[in-house]
């Protein structure tokens, strides 16, 4: 079984791990030592280890990660007996491949984090060669005659159509208060242009989704004509990322629209005082196909009720890809519980809609959820839900006045 070092930011046990090294993994030692800790030069910073796992001579099982030739004051880190303490966590993957291809323009940074320093940018369909294992979702590489780290989440095994040569664009210089100003003025262009990079888009014919952005990358999924599905983000290079079933794939741009497909039957319900929007008998695809055992869906609720379906959309198109009846030791069951229940896990419930979010009431016998797939600039929203309008069966409505309380309101909006 093979051990890990923690690094730590002082010279005891009980300070913040900032890190693992691995077996044979070099460090630059320093002069000083404290209760039984070696201070070392660990990503261009100092840091503390155990001094005890560390050794002059490199063990003969270890994998050598690094430079081949060690200075003087470089030491070879052995885990031949570590504590338990000593391991490595589960974010540390022990999983090593020779090199990764990047699935996006990304950042070359300095130390594993956001908030080091970018030696500049690396091409989408560039290949990295990987340095060891990745830390805290983040993956140590080299490229284009460069050492540093990138996000583990745009790296991909997938061969590209077209590599790209790995070359390194330096990112652009700002003075501090340059990159204050950048900074306010990208979080509010980000808050405007909100609804046009997270929203509903539909398949406008069939289509394959792919684990990135390209035909090169395999098809994790497919979208039938008419099948929606929640964006993540902006477009890049003609492709969209989308959530799909909980996780996350890339779709053709062109493939998809925003405006919704016609349905194969719709009537309007003829008392519009009480209830306003459209009743529609088509069934989303993927929701159909849904099991179910003895009346309840996968994820602990009863099938063909407004709370499986919305769940089921929560699972699909949010970070709650696990979302269930009993989550994260809270139990959401009937519609009325789920703004409370959602409040304790600290999930935002508000009166802002948003596409995406979930529209819930506690009003009617057991409460109403409903899935948003539109906001108006009037106010109102679109919303697609189940046993509604339809006993145990699938309706969209269109413009609804959710603060017209009664039936057809809503309290406020769960963001998953």
């Amino acid at each position: 079984m093979t051990d890990y070092l923690n690094v730590r930011s002082g010279p005891s046990a009980s300070l913040p791990k900032v890190a693992t090294l691995t077996p044979g993994q070099q460090v630059r030692t320093t002069s000083r030592t404290a209760n039984g800790y070696q201070q070392v030069v660990f990503q261009g910073r100092t840091r503390w280890v155990q001094a005890k796992y560390l050794t002059d001579a490199a063990p003969a099982s270890s994998r050598t990660l690094g430079a081949a030739a060690v200075a003087k004051s470089t030491r070879k880190v052995t885990a031949s007996a570590p504590s338990a303490a000593a391991k490595a966590p589960s974010s540390v993957s022990t999983a090593l491949v020779r090199g990764a291809y990047l699935t996006d323009n990304v950042n070359l940074r300095s130390a594993a984090g956001t908030d080091q320093k970018s030696l500049g940018i690396l091409p989408a369909h560039s290949y990295l060669t990987l340095r060891g294992a990745t830390v805290d979702g983040w993956a140590p590489v080299s490229a284009a005659g460069h050492s540093g780290w990138v996000k583990a989440a745009f790296l991909s095994t997938t061969k590209p159509a077209a590599i790209v040569p790995a070359s390194l664009r330096a990112p652009s210089a700002s003075t501090p208060a340059q990159t204050a100003k950048k900074a306010s003025a990208t979080k509010s262009a980000a808050a405007k242009n909100a609804a046009s990079v997270r929203r509903i888009v539909y398949a406008s014919v069939g289509v394959n989704v792919r684990s990135g952005a390209g035909t090169a990358f395999r098809t994790v999924g497919q979208l039938s004509q008419g099948d929606y599905v929640g964006t993540r983000g902006a477009a890049v290079g003609g492709w969209t990322p989308v959530s799909f079933q909980g996780k996350a794939g890339w779709v053709k741009s062109s493939l998809l629209s925003t405006s919704k497909p016609k349905v194969s039957a719709s009537s309007s319900r003829t008392n519009a005082s009480s209830v306003s929007g459209t009743v529609t008998s088509t069934t989303p695809r993927s929701y159909s196909s849904v099991p179910s055992s003895g009346g309840v869906d996968p994820w602990g609720f009863y099938w063909g009720q407004c709370v499986s379906y919305v769940a089921w959309q929560v699972r699909s198109n949010t970070g709650h890809s696990n979302f269930q009846n009993m989550y994260r030791g809270v139990h959401f069951g009937n519609a009325e519980n789920w703004g409370s229940a959602a409040r304790s896990l600290g999930i935002t419930v508000n009166s802002t809609p948003t596409v995406g979010s979930v529209a819930w009431r506690t009003s009617g016998s057991a409460g109403h959820v409903a899935y948003v797939t539109a906001v108006h600039s009037n106010g109102t929203i679109d919303v697609s839900e189940y046993n509604y309008l339809v006993t145990s069966g699938f309706d969209t409505r269109s413009n609804v006045n959710w603060q017209s309380g009664g039936s057809s309101g809503f309290d406020g909006f769960i963001h998953f």
